[in-house]
């Protein structure tokens, strides 16, 4: 096994794991602020689901 090779390679892959992660994590909280903004939204509008007609 080549230890030389192997380092540089193990360090590469911890680097793409954090990218990864810290990406994740401002996609989740964009994801969360524009959940919150389209709940806010429905709720300024007034009568917003009180009748729903279902034909089958």
């Amino acid at each position: 096994m080549d230890i030389t090779s192997l380092s540089p390679a193990l360090s590469q892959a911890d680097l793409q794991m954090s990218i990864g992660y810290e990406l994740l994590a401002n996609v989740k909280e964009l994801a969360e602020v524009q959940a919150d903004a389209i709940t806010e939204l429905m709720a300024a509008i007034p009568g917003l689901g009180e009748n729903i007609d279902i034909s089958v």
